[in-house]
């Protein structure tokens, strides 16, 4: 036989219609939405729990749950309490309304699971047929029920998949630990809601309380839309589905009772016009679209509108949603029996909470004696190992709340408050879902787990996707053929895999059926939920492309890192940027031979990190991969490295020294940065907090942004000649406050100096003149002073003994001591011009001197300080001191002479020569052939090139000279033409 059910949802009238004037084989459920609860005093039983007990129950509820069950922010508990109870008087639940709005609803009895349902907004529903009551009412008689049976049967009571329900309460109603001492209530949330529309079945109100027409603003006399109708527009709206425009089919329905047809509005929906949560600023354009997608709904579903309600039904939607609104697939479930159970056989989380991991709401029906109504489930979780479903109860958005669904198990069955479901909507896709979850041994979700579905028949992978950040995956499969129902679900992550093989994955009905009464059962259900692996991966995250591996993060707390060269057979390559920053227990790290790159800010922050050990192969290190590591103070280096050596002090540089990378930041103590170094790179000497004084090349040009960012110890810092750049923020946060420039200025960054830095240059240096400041920083000149000595010689002396050396500032005039000479010398000045020093100076004074002095006839010694007489000039013509030595290349000179300063030899006729000025000066050159004498001074700058050999006394003998002949460097035998 065929079932169908209809929600008549009533918003005003108690009357309920049970299918009476239906056949036998198209049985209906006519039932108004909401059911009636009676309130009474009193307690039915001894096992009853009380106003007090529930209240004092969720308020530790609430302090175990910090407020934020299944991440749902809830207030805390009032003292309000209202309790519903059964015809008999019994508690069916208590309702404990919190602070500022939402509601938690328990049980009424302790062999009842403790918290039924809670909701964070909105009172608990004081109208008698808001579907949330209808819900209670239908499901907790059942529940009751089944404790006292458990009650009768304590054997049953003690099985092992039977939930321990007192012993919860126990807990709750014990006096709150603030240390928990143990106690858990372990809260899983797997979806979060997703439907966000918050719609109704007729109208919201303005600020005046005016009623606006919204949801039933086409619909006949504007009478409520239907909660059938609802469901299905806010399914629409989630999925903006359709795109194309919708056919305007004439439907039968009814209006008051009486048949009517309606045709629909059709054409495009204006899905960006409507609004999610409708409030009075709702504009007309919004009402009409809103209220367009919910009469095309209801009249495709062929509704019967009253004034106060309005019924359809579920199976119905699930037939429009193919036919009339392009669905590609949509699936209903429906169990007709007086027990009120379904069977196990059912796979109804197959049905509900596969289609909720891959991200599609489902329709609940709920019908009984008392009423029904039709709601959307979007969300899931488990709390206290307890199911709960997120109800959007289609009552705009009032009291939308979390439910346990019933999990009460016999030998036969499972039963559940809903009979009816709407599942696998999907606007285009036509397969079904094989979902699960996957953990690691603790329990915990992995994100990013690869997971694939392969037909076992064919092995071919037809659908694969990766676990989300719950752990949660929803493979889609396609349309199975007839043959091909066994899948083999595998899940890949971080080197280690599972797989299982899902059978009978079979294209579900269209219709599921089961009539335990009529003995129909037709149900063929081909999506899975529960396909669960539970994973031990490597603690490594990472990613594969192109055959290689980069590792991207790290589960855990790790103090020694050794990364392994190879993960999935596959090498590793990189480490990805970010990948271990602030891993604050992290102390050492190992890279292996097969990693090229490590990106930035790699290990930044890995404030304890004090070794690190790079491997053959690394090529590339991304900016401030060891940025603030404060307890860094080994970096090795594999030997057969080609892109990075260190040096003694364990220094990070490039391979060929030329660039600086990373200065150890724990190393205390004085560093000379390498000849040679042109560049130190950002983040060089960060964080280095101990080192006291640092000296850096004349070699380097650039200093890299935030290279000496916090700096904690250096104050000031000489910057080399040759540094033409400083970048963005290179000494941020450090403590160098002088900045001493040797050259000109380079070019700068973005605030490269900190606070209170002072910039000074030497007075040496170009291109500072009318700077007042430079990178915002005030500039100071350093003044350059030179040495300057003056030497008097020995014809001078002096008083001034502390000007003989000077200390003097470049661009100003030395002070030149009082000279003081006896005759025949006098002092005539010195030999440079000191009157703006621009270096060290050595100053000699000048003495003019005048004597004449007779000759005779032949040889004759001539001195600075004496004439040798007579009997002198004749002991020395006796000599013959013409002959050359030519195996030793020198005159020979006269035994037992003692020389004054200098005394040479003189041939020449008898007259006079006169000695004058700083040297002795001869005559005009003789043009005769032979050996003369010259004094080679200021009056011979010159010598004549023809002369072809000179000598001059040194060390005790006469010397040949082949140098160049040096002005004021002596007197000096020469031979004009032919040597004798």
């Amino acid at each position: 036989m065929t079932l169908s059910s209809h929600r008549h949802c009533d918003r005003q009238s108690l009357l309920v219609v049970r299918g009476n004037s239906f056949s036998p084989t198209s049985r209906a459920i006519l039932t108004a939405c909401m059911a009636v609860v009676m309130l009474f005093a009193g307690m039915a039983s001894a096992a009853e729990i009380s106003t007090e007990q529930a209240l004092a129950a969720v308020g530790n509820w609430l302090r175990y749950t910090q407020q934020r069950p299944l991440a749902t922010p809830l207030t805390r508990s009032g003292d309000v309490v209202q309790s519903l109870r059964d015809e008999q008087g019994r508690a069916l639940c208590h309702v404990v309304a919190l602070q500022d709005g939402g509601f938690v609803v328990t049980g009424g009895d302790d062999g009842v699971v403790p918290i039924v349902a809670f909701a964070a907004k909105g009172a608990f529903p004081s109208d008698r047929n808001h579907p949330l009551r209808a819900i209670l009412h239908r499901d907790l008689p059942q529940r009751l029920a089944w404790a006292d049976q458990r009650r009768a049967n304590p054997a049953t009571r003690q099985g092992a998949d039977m939930p321990d329900y007192v012993a919860q309460w126990q807990m709750l109603l014990a006096p709150y630990q603030t240390t928990r001492s143990g106690i858990e209530l372990p809260d899983d949330l797997r979806v979060a809601p997703i439907v966000q529309s918050a719609w109704g079945q007729d109208v919201i109100y303005s600020d005046s309380w005016e009623r606006i027409n919204i949801y039933n603003y086409y619909t006949p006399k504007n009478y409520v839309t239907g909660c059938v109708a609802t469901v299905g527009a806010q399914l629409l709206r989630y999925h903006e589905y359709p795109t194309a425009p919708v056919a305007a089919l004439t439907k039968q329905c009814e209006v008051d009772g009486a048949p009517m047809a309606l045709t629909m509005k059709g054409g495009t929906y204006a899905w960006q016009n409507m609004p999610l949560k409708p409030d009075a600023s709702i504009t007309l354009a919004q009402r009409q679209a809103i209220g367009k997608l919910l009469y095309d709904v209801a009249v495709s579903v062929g509704m019967s509108f009253t004034a106060w309600s309005s019924s359809a039904s579920v199976f119905d939607l699930s037939e429009r949603l193919r036919d009339t609104f392009y669905f590609a697939n949509a699936k209903y479930f429906l169990c007709w029996d007086d027990g009120l159970y379904v069977s196990s056989t059912t796979h109804y989380e197959d049905m509900l909470l596969s289609n909720l991991d891959a991200g599609y709401p489902t329709v609940l029906g709920i019908s009984g004696n008392q009423g029904g109504h039709a709601v959307v489930g979007d969300g899931y979780g488990f709390h206290n190992g307890r199911l709960y479903v997120h109800l959007n109860m289609g009552w705009d958005g009032s009291e939308d709340s979390w439910y346990n669904l019933p999990t009460v198990v016999t030998e036969q069955f499972t039963f559940s408050v809903f009979d009816e479901l709407l599942f696998n909507a999907f606007p285009d896709f036509s397969g079904e879902l094989i979902c699960g979850r996957v953990t690691d041994l603790a329990g915990q979700p992995l994100a990013g787990v690869a997971v694939t579905a392969q037909n076992v028949a064919t092995q071919a992978i037809v659908a694969e996707i990766s676990t989300n950040d719950r752990g949660i995956y929803a493979l889609k499969i396609p349309a199975p053929a007839p043959a091909h129902k066994r899948y083999r679900i595998r899940a890949v992550f971080r080197g280690a895999e599972a797989s299982e093989i899902v059978d009978n994955v079979v294209t579900s009905n269209d219709y599921n059926i089961i009539d335990t009464a009529d003995n129909d059962i037709r149900v063929k259900i081909g999506s899975r939920w529960g396909v669960d692996f539970e994973l031990d991966p490597l603690p490594f995250n990472y990613s594969v492309e192109n055959g290689a591996v980069t590792i991207t993060g790290y589960d855990g707390e790790p103090t020694a890192l050794v990364v392994p060269d190879v993960i999935e057979d596959l090498p590793v390559v990189a480490i990805a940027a970010g990948a271990f920053q602030d891993f604050v227990t992290l102390a050492s790290v190992v890279l292996p031979d097969s990693v090229v790159y490590v990106g930035e800010d790699a290990f930044a922050g890995c404030i304890n990190l004090q070794s690190v050990t790079l491997g053959r192969d690394l090529a590339s290190i991304g900016n401030g991969a060891l940025r603030n590591c404060p307890a860094l103070t080994t970096i090795v280096v594999a030997p057969a490295n080609g892109a990075f050596a260190t040096d003694a002090a364990g220094v990070l540089y490039s391979y060929d020294f030329s660039a600086l990378y990373r200065y150890p930041a724990a190393r205390a103590g004085d560093y000379d940065v390498l000849a040679g170094v042109s560049i130190i790179q950002p983040y060089a000497f960060d964080s280095c907090s101990d080192l006291q004084q640092l000296t850096l090349p004349e070699s380097l040009v650039e200093i890299s942004a935030v290279a000496f960012r916090g700096c904690a110890s250096l104050t000031t810092l000489t910057l080399p000649v040759g540094l033409n750049r400083i970048g963005d923020g290179a000494f941020a946060d450090s403590t160098i406050t002088e900045y001493v420039f040797v050259g000109q200025p380079p070019a700068l960054g973005y605030a490269p100096f900190p606070a209170g830095a002072t910039i000074r240059y030497y007075q040496t240096a170009p291109g500072w003149d009318g700077l007042a400041t430079f990178g915002d920083r005030p500039v100071e000149m350093i003044p350059v002073f030179y040495t300057v000595n003056f030497v008097l010689g020995d014809k001078g002396r002096t008083d001034d003994e502390p000007l003989l050396s000077q200390q003097v500032q470049r661009d100003t005039a030395a002070t030149a001591p009082n000279v003081v000479t006896d005759s025949p010398w006098a002092f005539a000045g010195w030999d440079a011009d000191f009157s703006a020093v621009v270096g060290d100076m050595t100053i000699h004074a000048r003495y003019s001197y005048r004597r004449d002095v007779a000759l005779v006839a032949g040889w004759q010694v001539i001195g600075l300080d004496f004439v040798p007489d007579e009997n002198c000039g004749a002991a020395l013509a006796a000599e013959d001191l013409t002959r050359y030595d030519h195996a030793k290349k020198v005159f020979a000179r006269p035994a037992g002479f003692v020389p004054g300063h200098a005394y040479w030899l003189f041939r020449h006729e008898p007259g006079t020569i006169t000695l004058s000025g700083d040297i002795v000066a001869a005559p005009p050159l003789p043009s005769t052939r032979g050996w003369h004498f010259v004094a080679v001074g200021a009056n011979y700058p010159v010598l004549p090139p023809d002369i072809v050999a000179a000598w001059q006394w040194r060390n005790g003998r006469y010397i040949r000279v082949t140098e160049e002949l040096a002005i004021g460097a002596g007197y000096w035998l020469y031979c004009l033409g032919t040597a004798r």
